[in-house]
Formats: C-alpha cells, structure tokens, sequence
C-alpha cells in the first residue's frame, strides 16, 4: 500500500509557489508567474484598433463580469452620472423575457436580533 502512493512533484515555471510566505513578507525578487510587464502596451495597441480613433464620453460594462458593452455612448444631458449607449456590443436581447422593476420596498425587513432581552 505504501508503494502505491508516489507524490509527483511539479516545478513552477517561474518558482511563484516560493513566492508568498506571509503578508506581510513579499519576495520580490521571484517574478510573478501570470504578470507580462508588455501586457498594457499591447491592451492599448488592441484599444486604438477597436475604437478607430472615435471619442466617447465614457466606455460602458456590465457591471457583474466586467464585458465591453459600448465604447460610444453620450452623457445624459439632465444627469450627469448617466450614459446612453449609441452602439452596443457582446450584448444579445432576450425577447422573450420580460423583466420588471418594483418601486416598493420588499415587506419583511430583516431586523438584527438583540443578544440582550
């Protein structure tokens, strides 16, 4: 039985496992396994292309994966903290759905439960 568990050990391409021992002790000296300082460059290289040069007001993304939904949009001209989408990418309709916004506030509130009676 002893002999049937081998434990195969696998090198870190870049030693990143030695990396972190402690918060507050970093080694700097060990570079990260998933950082390409030439990575920004390229990201805006790729930018310029997608935008052909176009302004915007802002750049819009859903906020729960963070995907490029509209690289032209206008300010909302009454609120200021608003944009308006011209055109829209990596987004699909779903037609079929029908989704609506209650104006009333959920009943039930949730209380916290006092320790002290």
């Amino acid at each position: 039985m002893e002999g049937d568990a081998k434990i195969e050990h696998v090198e870190s391409p870049t030693n990143s496992q030695q990396t972190i021992s402690d918060d507050d002790e970093m080694d700097y000296s060990v570079k990260p396994e998933f950082y390409d300082p030439e990575v920004d460059a390229k990201d805006e290289i790729w930018a310029q292309k997608v935008r052909k040069g176009r302004q915007s007001d802002a750049v819009l993304s859903c906020p729960d994966c963070f995907t490029t939904l509209c690289l032209k949009c206008q300010r909302h001209e009454k609120y200021v903290t608003q944009y308006r989408a011209i055109f829209v990418v990596n987004c699909k309709v779903g037609n079929g759905q029908v989704r609506e916004i209650s104006a009333k506030p959920k009943k039930g509130k949730r209380r916290r439960e006092s320790s002290e009676s």
